[in-house]
């Protein structure tokens, strides 16, 4: 190799063509890296919103409503996963309705559901408001009064999620639970 930087590869003295080319190609590779890692997370994760009914049912979706409560499509039910020490589904009604349903034996009231239309989900979702007594002791989150609420959304293009938001807002979207959340 000679002082000029003859003979080298892909160095100072490479040719621009080269050096493009390289360029290219390491550009390229790196956003096939990232379009494949994209496509990996959709393909990992759950489905979404109404999609979760394209899946195949399993023995975790199985949901028993109490009598007369409401009536459930057979195989129309899918499991959202566990918050907050409750069981959420999703599932919809012989009528066409989807609901987002709660279980939790263990609580005085083991078994909630709140419906809408389809047409109703698409454009809000659903949510099911818990107050701090709806919690389990060993699920609840420090700090939250009974000024607060949890509110847990099913929304028609993302995983069911929770978060906490002051009582008045549930007042004024929806009564909770026997009553009105009273404020101390």
């Amino acid at each position: 190799m000679d002082p000029a930087g003859r003979g080298r590869r892909g160095g100072a003295g490479a040719r621009p063509g080269v050096r493009l080319a390289i360029a290219g190609t390491v550009v390229a590779s790196a956003l096939l890296v990232v379009v494949g890692i994209a496509q990996l997370r959709t393909l990992t994760s759950p489905p979404t919103g109404l999609a979760v009914f394209d899946r195949e049912a399993t023995p975790a979706d199985r949901l028993e409503a109490p009598d007369g409560e409401v009536d459930l499509a057979e195989a129309a039910t899918r499991r959202l996963g566990e918050l907050l020490g409750w069981t959420f589904f999703g599932t919809r009604t012989t009528d066409g309705e989807v609901c987002l349903a709660r279980t939790a034996p263990e609580q005085a009231v083991p078994f909630a559901i709140r419906c809408t239309s389809e047409d109703a989900f698409a454009a809000e979702g659903l949510t099911e408001w818990l107050r701090l007594d709806d919690v389990p002791l060993g699920e609840r989150v420090e700090g939250v009064t009974f000024r607060e609420v949890f509110a847990v959304r099913w929304a028609p293009d993302a995983a069911i999620a929770w978060e906490i938001v002051p009582a008045s807002e549930a007042e004024r979207r929806v009564r909770i639970g026997v009553g009105v959340i009273p404020l101390p």
